[in-house]
């Protein structure tokens, strides 16, 4: 039964038991946030004990960093799988697809952190700051690229820019989940956000005479 603690004399498989771990803590972290989700609840969500939670990760912070580091790990590699192809639009709308099939996995662990942001800033900053740093990079060096080609404008800050295309996607997913919006489809939202965005960064064909 789902919530049942195995007494303290039980033998758990100790890596069936890390990912039961890491699942629930996922859950209560997303249901009760940072400061609410208790080692115990997360022990009781994962049907193990709690002693085994603290021989696993010690505490609560590393769990939570656990958490956060497999779901890293699972974007970087959805990105990774990104075609980087010599043109802007189609690999941009392939990676900006990736990136909003991330958002919506994790709504809640985003919104939770999000939450978190005004009571912990400092903490929370740093979470998310670790969580999106690869993602960011790797669409920062690509245009980096891009612009050494021409493609790109010469003085666009592409680290703005990089925050800004992410960041539509963000609210996007936040407004959809919230909102319930019925009158686009996502992949007509995504469409839009990729026209504006290469449309703002491409550098201007000449004209010929």
């Amino acid at each position: 039964m789902k919530g049942t603690v195995p007494s303290s004399g039980s033998q758990a498989n100790p890596a069936s038991a890390r990912e039961k771990l890491l699942q629930a803590a996922a859950t209560v972290f997303a249901r009760d946030g940072l400061q609410g989700a208790t080692t115990r609840a997360i022990a009781r969500e994962a049907g193990v004990n709690e002693v085994t939670l603290f021989r696993i990760f010690e505490t609560k912070e590393r769990l939570l960093a656990e958490v956060l580091t497999q779901e890293r790990q699972a974007v970087s590699e959805a990105i990774a799988q990104t075609a980087w192809s010599e043109d802007l639009a189609t690999t941009l709308r392939a990676y900006a697809a990736s990136y909003n099939d991330m958002l919506e996995k994790n709504e809640a662990i985003i919104r939770t952190l999000i939450g978190e942001a005004r009571r912990q800033p400092e903490y929370a900053k740093q979470v998310i700051q670790d969580a999106v740093r690869p993602v960011r990079e790797g669409l920062i060096h690509y245009l980096e690229k891009a612009q050494q080609e021409g493609k790109v404008k010469p003085d666009l800050k592409l680290p703005a820019a990089v925050d800004l295309f992410t960041g539509m996607l963000l609210a996007g997913m936040l407004r959809r989940t919230a909102h319930g919006i019925a009158d686009y489809a996502i992949p007509d939202y995504i469409d839009t956000c990729l026209e504006i965005f290469v449309s703002g960064i491409a550098k201007p064909k000449r004209k010929r005479k």
